[in-house]
């Protein structure tokens, strides 16, 4: 049987057991230093390092997806506490900042899916075109979860091909931890790229690759008349005074004049392996190819010749040999 004396160390050694049980129960913490959750729920194991049994707790709401929120360090300790875990806070924090993780999805992604989808389901009425998407003044990016991983569906898209309107539903995928969907409206416009001035060009005036560039414009204003590629400008003239960023049409252009009315020019005229050549008058303005009128300056008497080179025209023999006869 036990004296009074072997009572108290019994009983001494016990709180001293149950002190150190508990001392080591609440062991300090070590705050993380970048704290970013994905759930719903904020956990002790997103807020501290080694939180054991504990770290599944969950203690606060999370912020919005994307978002960052704002805790005290006063209720972040008290939490603790209340869970038997120790933060002594030695770095005297206030303020303790949680990141919610998100997948965000950006204004241009999903304005090329919408496209994507229109154009799958209402075929381009041009086969060169773009289709360029135009989303509504209040358009945000879409956030998913984190979790929800970078996928995105577009669901019950509704296109008026008259007006260009569109309207498209915006959803994570299938069966994932993303529920939320969003509606996106705007405008889709079919446009196509046209080659146009950058300066202003005069009659006459040779087209360069330097004075071109290429601008976008609603296919509906693009017909057959208009010419949609730099090349076939490249070379040619401007038939009439012409303005930048407007389309070129077909008769805006023509080939280089080089052969001026009433200028001089070389008249070749070739019999057998014999060229004869002497000096007429242009008549009229004319292009590489082209047949005009020259004036025999010697003769006086008025020929067809075909430009060959700048100031340079051959006489046609059998208008030659007629003209001749007739004189």
């Amino acid at each position: 049987m036990l004296n009074s004396g072997s009572k108290f160390s019994t009983a001494l050694c016990a709180l001293i057991l149950a002190l150190s049980i508990n001392f080591a129960h609440a062991a300090e913490l070590t705050l993380r230093s970048n704290i970013s959750v994905v759930d719903d729920v904020v956990t002790l194991g997103d807020l501290f390092e080694h939180a054991g049994a504990a770290a599944n707790k969950a203690v606060f709401r999370s912020p919005r997806l994307g978002q960052k929120g704002i805790l005290n360090s006063r209720r972040i300790a008290l939490v603790a506490r209340e869970n038997g875990l120790n933060w002594p806070n030695r770095n005297y924090r206030q303020k303790i900042v949680i990141q919610r993780e998100a997948n965000t999805i950006t204004l241009d992604e999903i304005s090329s899916r919408i496209g994507e989808e229109i154009k799958d389901n209402y075929p381009l009425r041009v086969s060169n075109s773009q289709l360029e998407i135009s989303l509504g003044n209040k358009s945000r990016p879409f956030i998913m979860r984190a979790d929800a991983g970078a996928e995105f569906d577009v669901e019950k898209i509704r296109y008026d091909r008259r007006s260009g309107r569109f309207s498209a539903i915006i959803s994570g995928p299938v069966g994932s931890a993303s529920e939320k969907r969003v509606t996106y409206t705007g405008r889709a416009t079919e446009v196509i790229e046209i080659p146009v001035l950058v300066q202003p060009l005069t009659r006459g005036q040779a087209f360069k690759t330097r004075i071109l560039e290429t601008r976008k414009f609603p296919a509906r204003r693009v017909n057959s008349k208009i010419i949609t590629q730099a090349a076939d400008l490249i070379g040619m003239a401007a038939r009439r005074s012409l303005r930048p960023n407007s389309p070129i049409r077909i008769s805006d252009v023509e080939k280089p004049r080089i052969v001026k009315k009433n200028t001089l020019v070389s008249v070749v005229y070739k019999v057998g392996t014999l060229n004869i050549t002497f000096r007429g008058r242009a008549l009229e303005d004319g292009a590489l190819g082209e047949t005009i009128s020259v004036l025999n300056t010697r003769s006086r008497r008025t020929i067809q010749t075909i430009i060959t080179a700048p100031n340079t025209v051959a006489a046609q023999i059998n208008k030659l040999r007629q003209t001749a006869s007739l004189n």
